[in-house]
């Protein structure tokens, strides 16, 4: 018999485990393990439920065409939030073209913002509104901005459109 409450309590402690331990024999036991999986998907147009992976529920992701598993789709349809670009006939186009190309500047892309869903016949899981680099355009930000400046710039690297610009001045460099 435990002599305190400090010995009692390391007693019940150890009959805890040991129970469940024997239990366990009986009943067995389960666990939980987080996976992540990335899918990719590469578009350049509106998409209507593309057949995007395949999860079933006793085997995990399985092959699209499986039977066993619950198809997810992918739809992607452009907001048409940009303004169309404006056309220039061939001469114009030409020698804006021959201009661009000799003109020492940034090109970045201003994406178009598309609604994005993620459902399965029955349920919705996601509908977002995202930015998409293949429904927007490619500007240029001009060579002039950098003459004689020390111009940091970040972009985001899925999408293409500038974060910032910083102008930075020669007292800061010192």
């Amino acid at each position: 018999m435990p002599q305190d409450g400090e010995q009692l309590k390391l007693m019940l402690d150890e009959l805890n485990k040991k129970e469940i331990g024997l239990l366990s024999l009986f009943k067995g036991y389960s666990y939980k393990e987080r996976v992540t999986f990335v899918y990719q998907a590469d578009l350049d147009k509106e998409v209507d439920r593309l057949p995007l992976f395949s999860i079933s529920p006793y085997l995990g992701p399985v092959d699209i065409d499986d039977p066993a598993g619950i198809v997810y789709y992918l739809s992607i349809k452009n907001l048409h939030t940009l303004p169309e670009p404006a056309t220039l006939d061939d001469k114009e186009a030409k020698k804006k073209a021959k201009n661009d190309k000799e003109m020492e500047d940034l090109r970045y892309i201003v994406p178009g913002l598309a609604q994005v869903t993620i459902q399965t016949d029955d349920t919705v899981y996601s509908k977002e509104e995202l930015p998409l680099p293949c429904f927007g355009y490619v500007e240029h930000l001009g060579g002039d901005y950098f003459n004689k400046r020390i111009t940091c710039i970040e972009l985001d690297p899925l999408s293409g459109y500038i974060k910032t610009i910083k102008d930075i001045s020669d007292n800061s460099l010192k």
